[in-house]
C-alpha cells in the first residue's frame, strides 16, 4: 500500500487511510509517504509495517542502535527526540479529548524530560543458549547485543558479563538492591517493579510531593513504598495499600511509620476521612469502583500517577462522575526512544 501518514496514535504507531479503512502503521512519521505491507487485516482496520519510505519527514533520524528495528524496545528511535516529545504530548491530549471529554489545553503542563539515552537502570535480558540480548518485537527470538544505548553504564556492564545460558529471561536492577532516590534509599529487587529512570522519578516526586495535603495520606498500589516513604518523612499519617507479597516485603523494610493494608485496592475501605489519595496502578488502570470508593473518603486532593494515557483518561472520566475534576495534567518522559509515557493528574473536588 502507498500511504500518506497523518498522525501518531497509541503504541508508537501512525494513522493513515487506504480504500476507506484506517491503517495503523509501524515505523512511519506523520507527513511521510510510505510503501507499507499489511500484517493484519480486520473488518474495519489494517495493521501494517513500513517497507520503504518514499518521502521522508525532516523529523526522521538514523537510529543510534542498529538493532532497534528488530528489538522489541525502542520503537521511536527513528524519530528526533523533540518530535518524540511532541508526539507523546499530542497522544495524551487526544486521549483526554476522546475518553474524558476534556478539551481545555490549559490543563496540560509541559512534558518533563531529561537524558534521552543512558537512563534505564532496570531491564530484562534474554538468553537462548547461544546469545544474550533482548527479545525481538513480537517474537521469542533473541537479538544478540553486547550493549544498549538506553541502558545505564552499570547495566551495560552486566549485559556484557552475562553468559548465554539455556533459554530464559534475566531481570536486572541497578544499585545492587539499594536504590537512592533524592535523599532517601529504597530496597528493591529485580523481581519487583521499580521505576527504571531515577532522574525522571526524582522530577516526578518534585512535582507530586508539594501537592500532598495532610495529615492523612492513602497510597494505593504502593509497591515498595516510594510515595509512602517520602510522605511519612514529611510527617504525614500514611496507609499503604498493596497486595503483591514481594513488594510488601520490601515496603516493610523501606517504611518505618506507615500502616499497611495487604490486599487489593478495590477491597480497601477507609474508616475515616483521607486528605490525599495517591494512586499508581498498573497499565490496566483502576477497577471501575475505585473512583467511587475514593470519593467516599472525601479527600481534598487525588494524585493519579499513570503509565497508560488511555486508561488514565478513562479513569479521570470516572472521577468526574464522582465529583472530582482535574486541576493539571503533567507528562513525564520516563522512557525516551519508546512510545511509553508517564503522566500525573492532580484532581480536587469540583
Amino acid at each position: 500500500m502507498k500511504l500518506e501518514i497523518e498522525r501518531f496514535v497509541q503504541g508508537g504507531r501512525t494513522l493513515a487511510h487506504y480504500e476507506g479503512k484506517a491503517v495503523f502503521v509501524k515505523g512511519a512519521v506523520p507527513g511521510e509517504t510510505v510503501e507499507a505491507e499489511a500484517v493484519s487485516v480486520k473488518s474495519d482496520f489494517i495493521e501494517a509495517e513500513v517497507r520503504e519510505v518514499l518521502k521522508p519527514s525532516p523529523e526522521r533520524v538514523e537510529p543510534v542502535c542498529k538493532a532497534c528495528r528488530e528489538c522489541g524496545g525502542c520503537d521511536l528511535m527513528y524519530l528526533s527526540y523533540p518530535a518524540q516529545l511532541r508526539a507523546k504530548e499530542e497522544i495524551l491530549r487526544d486521549d483526554f479529548r476522546r475518553f474524558a471529554k476534556i478539551e481545555d489545553d490549559s490543563l496540560f503542563l509541559p512534558i518533563e524530560s531529561k537524558n534521552p539515552l543512558g537512563y534505564r537502570s532496570r531491564a530484562r535480558f534474554a538468553t537462548d543458549g547461544t546469545s544474550v540480548g533482548f527479545r525481538a518485537s513480537g517474537s521469542k527470538k533473541v537479538i544478540p547485543l553486547d550493549s544498549c544505548p538506553v541502558l545505564t553504564e552499570e547495566l551495560n556492564l552486566k549485559l556484557k558479563s552475562l553468559k548465554p545460558t539455556p533459554a530464559r529471561e534475566v531481570p536486572v536492577l541497578g544499585g545492587n538492591g539499594l536504590i537512592k532516590v533524592k535523599n532517601r534509599e529504597f530496597r528493591a529487587g529485580a523481581d519487583v517493579f521499580f521505576q527504571s529512570n531515577t532522574p525522571m522519578l526524582e522530577a516526578l516526586l518534585d512535582f507530586v510531593l508539594p501537592e500532598i495535603k495532610g495529615p492523612r495520606v492513602m497510597d494505593l498500589y504502593s509497591g515498595v513504598g516510594v510515595f509512602a516513604g517520602f510522605a511519612e518523612d514529611m510527617g504525614y499519617q500514611v496507609t499503604a495499600v498493596e497486595r503483591e507479597p514481594k513488594c510488601l516485603a520490601y515496603a516493610k523494610r523501606n517504611l518505618k511509620r506507615t500502616a499497611f493494608f495487604t490486599g487489593a485496592a478495590e477491597r480497601w475501605f477507609s474508616k475515616e476521612p483521607v486528605d490525599t489519595v495517591i494512586v499508581d496502578p498498573p497499565r490496566t488502570g483502576l477497577d471501575r469502583m475505585v473512583p467511587v470508593q475514593i470519593a467516599t473518603w472525601h479527600p481534598e486532593r487525588v494524585i493519579y500517577v499513570s503509565c497508560n494515557p488511555a486508561t488514565l483518561a478513562r479513569d479521570v472520566a470516572a472521577f468526574k462522575l464522582s465529583g472530582y475534576a482535574p486541576d493539571a495534567v503533567k507528562p513525564f518522559d520516563f522512557y525516551p526512544q519508546t512510545s511509553h509515557l508517564e503522566a500525573v493528574v492532580l484532581m480536587s473536588r469540583s
